[in-house]
């Protein structure tokens, strides 16, 4: 008896620490936030923007390396590279690689709401993109944004080199043309959800959790309550109309893909992808772009970036 009690007291304690450790993370937490919300109306004044001439600077580049070769009396006499070309067009390039939940499409929208006042129907948008997903509405909005490029009349492109799989092909499937490296993953058009589920082991020691909600569905599966048929198929059916939005999506962008062939979830190399119409053209962004430059026209990357000091990255990362 003994025993049982000294166990007893022990997970007791141990709650107890756990429940002080807890509400310590919340409070902490809470003061991030507010430190957060003080230094929200600073945020505007830490932007740049960055741009780059891609094109020049690989002609810079490629100019030296042919010079390097001449002989050294040569060197001398070899012409400079004229700045004062004319281009026929400009192609816009964006570089998009979202985490999880997709906190990058900030920068993506202040890089849009640039680009589409500047860029006329002869230029081009490329977007190089690698992600392997994350949330719905992340990615939805990510997607969302990057339909702004479409809806301006401006011819959009997505590279991707490495991997567009769930939202990353959401994204993707947006665009007027899709460039895929050889080897790059490409679909993973589904939706899944999960949880852990301490139900079993809270009963073993004895803790009921208590949860009082208005509205029958506000609440369906926690991680601290019985699962039950009922409350798992209305989950099932939210994901089933989040897959069927996904789909939509990309029926509209892409009409002669065999959506149902392809949504399951599955993914696929690009070589394999092109061949069910996922992907149009296998090929690197950089193949892409330089053959954008001998078409005589203008490579610019765009780019929005801010200064942060180290307890703004601290901050964001607990966002």
């Amino acid at each position: 008896m003994q025993t049982t009690l000294g166990i007893l007291e022990a997970v007791l304690l141990i709650l107890v620490i756990l429940v002080a450790l807890a509400v310590l993370a919340t409070a902490m937490l809470a003061l991030i936030r507010l430190l957060k919300s003080k230094r929200g109306g600073k945020r505007r004044h830490d932007s740049e923007l960055d741009l780059v001439h891609l094109d020049k600077d690989l002609a810079d580049r490629v100019h030296e390396v042919r010079r390097s070769l001449l002989p050294e009396k040569q060197r001398k006499k070899f012409p400079k590279e004229k700045d004062d070309k004319s281009y026929d067009s400009t192609v816009f390039v964006l570089d998009f690689n979202p985490g999880l939940r997709a906190h990058e499409v900030d920068t993506l929208r202040k890089e849009i709401d640039i680009i589409v006042q500047v860029a006329t129907p002869k230029d081009e948008v490329v977007v190089r993109i690698d992600s392997p997903g994350g949330t719905v509405n992340g990615y939805g909005h990510a997607a969302s944004q990057l339909l702004r490029v479409h809806g301006a009349g401006i011819p959009l492109t997505i590279c991707v080199d490495e991997v567009a799989a769930s939202g990353g092909y959401m994204c993707a499937a947006v665009a007027d043309k899709i460039v895929a490296s050889p080897f790059a993953y490409i679909g993973s058009i589904g939706v899944v959800a999960g949880m852990p589920n301490f139900v079993g082991l809270m009963k073993k020691i004895g803790i009921r959790y208590v949860e009082l909600t208005a509205g029958e569905n506000k609440r369906t599966l926690t991680p601290f309550s019985e699962p039950t048929p009922q409350k798992e198929a209305i989950e099932l059916e939210r994901l089933e109309a989040i897959h069927n939005a996904f789909k939509n999506l990309i029926k509209q962008r892409r009409p002669n893909l065999d959506i149902d062939k392809v949504a399951d979830g599955n993914y696929w190399l690009a070589v394999d992808a092109k061949e069910l119409g996922l992907v149009d053209i296998i090929q690197t962004s950089d193949e892409y772009l330089i053959e954008q430059s001998k078409a005589n026209r203008r490579v610019l990357k765009v780019s929005c970036k801010r200064e942060k000091k180290q307890i703004s990255k601290l901050l964001d990362a607990l966002d």
